[in-house]
């Protein structure tokens, strides 16, 4: 099984397990005792029936097991999805590598005159140093108390990275969700451009009041 095929069955497992986790939360909290509550009546005696004690707790500690199984399903998501774009960039490098030993390079005619270097030489020297100062995204709006805005992002903002997505892998902007995903509650780092300077910030995608994990809206530019 390639790491692709792998991180794709990570990542149903992750979508099973986070279904089952809202599944034994709201039958928790349809019961009254919640996820911590203690197992009492209202006159504060221990609650008599025996199979709702054990339903209870069996469902608390089946939901504790699921949540680390979650953290640990969502760093080796993250861990994959790093290897797999690692592993583009290596065959890539390869293939240029194969190619300028197997190319002859075109003989110059003699001259007195010095020319630059070709420029599309110059531009695959500095490609992967282009991937890194090429925006692919912008911030159209951030909400309030949102953990965009917490980290400092605006609108208007031109992102050039977005924790491993760039400006040559994102994929319509794909792998912006996929790197939220795999890095909730986990910061991110986000290099931006705004009125002409370049920033760094931390962005940590969580839970929160609104809607996502970001509370912000990016558009393709």
């Amino acid at each position: 099984m390639s790491m692709r095929e792998q991180v794709v069955k990570w990542i149903e497992m992750k979508d099973s397990m986070e279904s089952r986790i809202d599944e034994i939360e709201t039958m928790l909290s349809e019961t009254g005792f919640g996820l911590h509550g203690g197992l009492i009546d209202d006159e504060g005696y221990p609650i008599s029936d025996v199979d709702k004690i054990f339903e209870i707790r069996s469902a608390r500690n089946e939901l504790a097991m699921l949540k680390n199984d979650h953290i640990d399903i969502m760093l080796k998501i993250e861990k994959g999805l790093e290897s797999c774009f690692a592993d583009d960039e290596e065959t890539k490098e390869e293939t240029k590598k194969t190619t300028e030993n197997t190319t002859e390079p075109p003989k110059q005619p003699d001259s007195d005159i010095d020319t630059p270097e070709d420029s599309n030489n110059s531009d695959l020297s500095s490609q992967k140093h282009k991937n890194n100062t090429q925006h692919f995204c912008k911030v159209n709006q951030v909400q309030f108390g949102s953990p965009a805005e917490e980290s400092g992002l605006k609108a208007g903002d031109l992102i050039f990275s977005f924790g491993y997505a760039n400006y040559s892998n994102h994929n319509n902007l794909k792998l912006i969700r996929d790197v939220v995903v795999a890095n909730e509650d986990h910061p991110i780092d986000v290099v931006i451009e705004r009125n002409s300077n370049t920033l760094e910030l931390r962005l940590t995608p969580k839970k929160w009041k609104g809607n996502g994990l970001l509370g912000c809206h990016l558009v393709p530019v």
